[in-house]
């Protein structure tokens, strides 16, 4: 890196405001890839989570930016996270956690070399993306989700699991559970982000 690139490498570390607002491209129906601003909104919800680390809001409006939010989320970990990590994905239908997931994707794809290069994707499938300093993003069907089928042999230190529209999805409270166990097993902890409209508000 160059000393200019180190200096907003450090800045984006720092902050996912400041990652998200100069670094981050979203795509506009109209105008195709565009820098991403920022809501106040989105700022809150930063700021809440990077508190916390554990966020569950369905008091959200409609097309606010909740699921690139979430995308910038898990990309800014991905790169910035000082130990191994894996983002676990549930939307609430299956291809809802897909089109996030591909989101995620999208974001790390479009960042400038000194930020991509830093920790690159080195393996991509239809449901994970795995990062050279063995990270992961994994995207599942909440529906079919089972310790025993989806987490037996994945080791790491932490687990972040977003939920897309949580408040749509039937059983929430078991996969906390078995995200929580998971995290146990591993000697790590679980980070929980939950941003959804209420489900009677999209009728």
């Amino acid at each position: 890196m160059t000393r200019e690139e180190v200096k907003e490498f450090l800045k984006c570390r720092d902050s996912i405001q400041y990652f998200a607002d100069n670094y981050v491209k979203t795509e506009s129906p109209s105008e195709g890839l565009v820098q991403m601003k920022l809501s106040e909104l989105q700022r809150e919800i930063i700021q809440e989570y990077s508190v916390s680390k554990s966020l569950m809001r369905k008091d959200l409006p409609r097309q606010v930016g909740k699921s690139v939010l979430q995308a910038v989320i898990i990309a800014h970990q991905n790169i910035f996270a000082d130990k191994e990590e894996s983002a676990y994905i549930f939307g609430h239908s299956f291809y809802n956690g897909l089109d996030l997931l591909r989101r995620v994707e999208l974001i790390h794809e479009n960042l400038p070399e000194f930020l991509f290069d830093y920790n690159p994707i080195v393996k991509k499938t239809k449901t994970s993306i795995k990062f050279d300093d063995g990270k992961d993003v994994c995207a599942f069907n909440i529906k079919n989700f089972s310790w025993q089928h989806n987490g037996r042999g994945r080791r790491c230190m932490n687990i972040s699991a977003f939920f897309d529209e949580y408040d749509f999805l039937k059983n929430v409270s078991d996969v906390l559970r078995v995200m929580r166990e998971l995290g146990m097993m591993n000697n790590g902890k679980v980070n929980v982000l939950g941003l959804s409209t209420r489900c009677e508000l999209r009728a």
